[in-house]
């Protein structure tokens, strides 16, 4: 069984490309302080702070074209969209809803509010999951989505910022690590397992079997998560300093590195990830959306660029 696992090792690592290279086709806005990018069919859906979400036609990535615009109630931090619904985790404003069939002219649906603030959302099914801050991890139902309501707090870490939900669990990105949390029974969550980092965790990505996550400048955490009640992790030193985003697009795993750029790792060996491109530009990269061989990513400074990805 060793030998063949070595086999299989030995194959992984020599079907890993070269390099990737990217070239740029298409680009949109500037100095708009854009943080994250969802993209949905031909639309992408832009969050921009105190500008609140920028909705954008795609159709022709060339040359992008705006659509409307959702104004901010706080800072709008993240965003997530299930079928004809746009979900909003908008600061001190709550998770906002709005219909999005028209998409020149979102309508608000539904809103409930914080007594913290709302960093990031993600929805799955009825049920949203939102991370608060100093206010934990919440979960909401959604199926009246004009009146959404909390079934769910939990509440017992530093500050959560980021999260992943994946088979029945909760990755979350805390100040002092990463917490698993089995969500199968919102009604009586159990004590999560804990990845202590040296740290604060930025982002977090996981397919249920693998997690990456952002320990700050100090840690770059990979952790087979296939049995969660005993992870096994490694952690990786070295370069992986100012991670605002994560995005895992088959063995891709896409870095937005801030002011250090864009970085791409192979990690068809995920205990052993590999640079394939780096490169510093756009400045200041904050957020990440890949597509099939388009790669969308946002800047502070330099708005959304629409990159082709070539293997060589």
């Amino acid at each position: 069984m060793r030998k063949f696992y070595l086999f299989l090792l030995l194959i992984s690592v020599t079907l890993i490309p070269e390099r990737l290279s990217l070239v740029e086709i298409g680009h949109f806005g500037n100095n708009a302080n854009y943080q994250k990018v969802k993209v949905v069919g031909k639309y992408g859906y832009l969050t921009a702070g105190k500008r609140g979400v920028i909705i954008v036609d795609l159709t022709e990535p060339s040359s992008p074209k705006e659509l409307s615009k959702i104004e901010s109630m706080d800072y709008t931090y993240s965003i997530d969209i299930q079928g004809l619904k746009l979900y909003v985790a908008d600061g001190k404003g709550g998770v906002r809803i709005f219909d999005i069939r028209d998409k020149k002219n979102p309508k608000p649906t539904g809103f409930i509010g914080t007594n913290y603030s709302s960093l990031y959302i993600e929805v799955s099914g009825n049920y949203g999951y939102v991370a608060e801050g100093k206010g934990g991890f919440r979960i909401l139902n959604l199926s009246e989505s004009s009146f959404p309501e909390e079934i769910a707090n939990w509440n017992d870490s530093n500050y959560i910022k980021s999260l992943k939900i994946v088979n029945g669990y909760a990755y979350l990105a805390d100040r002092k690590g990463v917490l698993i949390l089995d969500i199968t029974n919102p009604d009586s969550l159990p004590e999560p397992k804990w990845i202590k980092t040296i740290d604060s965790v930025n982002n977090i990505w996981s397919d249920g079997r693998w997690l990456f996550a952002s320990g700050g400048e100090k840690d770059f955490i990979v952790a087979d998560v296939a049995d969660c009640r005993y992870p096994i992790i490694q952690r990786k030193p070295g370069g992986y300093r100012e991670i605002n985003d994560i995005y895992l697009s088959g063995y891709h795993l896409y870095l937005a590195q801030g002011d250090f750029g864009l970085r791409i790792l192979n990690i068809l060996v995920p205990f052993n990830p590999i640079t394939v491109s780096r490169t510093i530009l756009p400045y200041n990269i904050s957020g990440i959306c890949v597509r099939g061989n388009l790669l969308y990513v946002t800047s502070r400074y330099d708005g959304l660029k629409i990159y082709r990805i070539r293997e060589e």
